[in-house]
């Protein structure tokens, strides 16, 4: 629970640093014990990762998590 609370938190820092056309919605939903992240988009606008494929340009942002412990 703990680690959860950790990730939630560093997600939503995260979206101090961001423009105002993303928002962020990050909750935690104990029946299935999963993290929720939720990005509304402002029209116009495009959310992609901070890596870029060398063959295709930007690609879409996604998170990855794996179980610990």
């Amino acid at each position: 629970m703990k680690s959860v609370l950790l990730i939630i938190s560093i997600l939503s820092s995260l979206s101090l640093y961001g423009q105002n056309e993303v928002q962020w919605t990050f909750s935690y939903n104990s029946a299935s014990n999963s993290v929720e992240a939720e990005a509304v988009i402002a029209e116009g606008w495009h959310l992609y990762s901070q890596f870029v494929n060398n063959e295709i340009g930007p690609i879409p942002t996604y998170f990855e998590f794996t179980e610990s412990g």
